[in-house]
């Protein structure tokens, strides 16, 4: 579901401020991304700090551009000249990092103008960090919408229906384990949305869509083409003081004559927007400023994401809205750990002769398009060939290069029934989920009379960051618990049920203190077999 091909469609953030030439960092200059999600009764923004291993996105960013920029200044001098900085990868280059990509660049011949913006015919470093943070050389953001939702949320309500009344009740809502049991088609004890609708991919998307900022040189502000569409997860620019971007999102809040897209009414009625009328900039830009913000502290330390200070869950009533916040490993440093090692044993064999160098003649380099593009680009003594040395500090750059590839995959999955259920967000619904079915709709406010009321639903928004493309796109949770019972947890779902155990009845019935039949976390931990030696598994 993850291929390469579909991230070609992937652009990446346009945040100027965060290539800004101070290296003090300020509050707002360690901020990420600032997304604008709408709900079912309103907006919040998203306010996305991450850090890495001590240092901040942008300031990442910063140090893996100058290090491009010292890597192609050949002669030292602080500059770069034009055969220098043609050398230099494209964003988009750039930007293809992120899915494992590490060709070495085609060049950026035909964007001098645009570098050189003085026209003093040689690039500063600040004139590349400039034009990379223009084109968005910065954490990348993906979206996309789930599409089976409507679909998920009628097979449910068929089959908890239980009395074909037309409503879910909470009584129906308590027997969901038992009414839901029969859809367990492979018999794993847990239910997924390909049982419950045939042929269904869960989630259904993959963040695949391009989602650009307002008033990004990248968009089309400037050209003043038909606004853009406004969608239900948004990005705004982390300087809300601009101009471009308040213009360009005014046109798409107003531009459109269409009443009955619920988003767009709902953005407009948040901002106080009529139809079709206008909007004064400055008054649009307080509301926005003034909107429930949600902060979201992530953090990298060691490769892996640690814990972040907010739960990765919020639940945000006034706006019906619903945020899911996990952090994935991701699989670049993988990917890039594989490649490196690759392409030292390709030097090895290139370098038939054990000169440690190898030029356009050898015959690898002249049957190996890529080799010749290494070659040309890290040759930086200018000696029509590569060294060991030189390839060693190619690689070096590209882990540099590679450090701030993060992705934030944004999901809209509307208001869907199976998402409330499913508490761990797997993607599957366990037996303890089914179970405390109704008590879970009722803490999350979507139980009105007694019943399952679909207006109170709120709109549910995954929101994942990862170093390069997430391992998956449901969450992965940590199982606590002791060793035998994740080795008896044949399904992963975190329990063991009586028919996953290994002992016997006794034993199991020992274990299973509140009858539930199944052994949780809690349950395995808290049992001493010593007190009971009969009953150790």
């Amino acid at each position: 579901m993850m291929l390469r091909s579909s991230f070609l469609l992937l652009g990446l953030l346009s945040h100027t401020a965060a290539f800004a030439a101070e290296a003090t960092e300020t509050e707002s200059s360690r901020q990420a991304a600032r997304l604008l999600v709408a709900g079912t009764r309103g907006l919040v923004r998203v306010e996305l700090a991450l850090a890495i291993d001590g240092d901040s996105a942008p300031m990442v960013w910063r140090r893996a551009l100058d290090r491009l920029f010292e890597f192609h200044d050949r002669d030292g001098d602080g500059a770069l000249t034009e055969p220098e900085a043609r050398r230099l990868p494209t964003d988009y280059e750039l930007r293809s990092l992120l899915w494992g990509a590490f060709l070495a660049p085609t060049g950026l011949g035909k964007h001098w103008e645009a570098l050189d913006r003085d026209g003093d015919r040689r690039l500063t470093p600040d004139e590349v960090r400039q034009w990379y943070g223009r084109r968005g050389a910065e954490v990348t953001i993906g979206t996309g919408t789930a599409p089976d939702v409507a679909a998920l949320n009628a097979a449910l309500a068929r089959s908890l229906d239980a009395d074909r009344d037309g409503v879910v009740s909470r009584r129906e809502l308590e027997r969901a384990r038992e009414t839901l049991a029969p859809l367990d088609l492979n018999q794993d004890e847990l239910v997924t949305p390909d049982e419950l609708v045939a042929g269904t991919r869960y989630p259904g998307a993959a963040g695949t869509l391009r989602l650009q900022p307002w008033g990004s040189e990248s968009g089309a502000a400037s050209k003043e083409p038909a606004a853009r569409p406004f969608r239900s997860i948004t990005l705004l620019p982390l300087d809300l003081e601009g101009k471009g971007w308040i213009q360009e999102l005014a046109r798409s809040l107003t531009a459109s004559s269409e009443t009955s897209d619920p988003v767009l009414a709902g953005a407009r009625t948040a901002l106080g927007i009529a139809s079709q009328g206008t909007s004064e900039e400055t008054t649009l830009r307080e509301r926005i400023r003034t909107l429930p913000s949600v902060p979201w502290h992530v953090v990298w330390e060691q490769g892996a994401p640690a814990l972040s200070r907010e739960a990765s869950e919020r639940l945000l009533p006034d706006a019906g809205l619903r945020l899911s916040l996990p952090a994935n490993p991701g699989r670049l440093p993988a990917v890039l750990k594989e490649h490196c090692q690759r392409a030292a044993a390709r030097f090895d064999e290139a370098d038939t002769d054990r000169r440690g160098a190898l030029t356009a003649q050898s015959p690898a380099v002249v049957k190996d398009l890529s080799l010749r593009r290494v070659l040309d680009v890290a040759d930086r003594n200018g000696d029509a060939a590569l060294s060991r040395a030189e390839h060693e500090a190619w690689l070096g750059l590209v882990r540099d290069l590679c450090a701030g590839q993060f992705l934030v995959t944004t999901l809209d999955l509307g208001q869907g029934v199976f998402e409330l259920l499913d508490e761990d967000r797997d993607g599957r619904l366990a037996p303890p989920e089914l179970r405390g079915a109704a008590d879970r709709l009722d803490r999350l406010g979507v139980l009105s009379d007694g019943r399952l009321d679909g207006t109170r639903i709120p709109r549910h928004v995954w929101i994942t960051v990862s170093h390069g493309h997430p391992e998956s796109l449901v969450a992965v949770p940590d199982r606590p618990g002791p060793a035998w019972l994740k080795t008896m947890d044949r399904n992963q779902d975190g329990t063991v049920s009586r028919a996953e155990f290994l002992g016997e009845a006794d034993q199991f019935a020992a274990i299973d203190r509140d009858g539930s039949g199944w052994i949780d976390a809690a349950e395995a931990t808290a049992f001493r077999p010593e007190s009971s030696p009969e009953a150790a598994p």
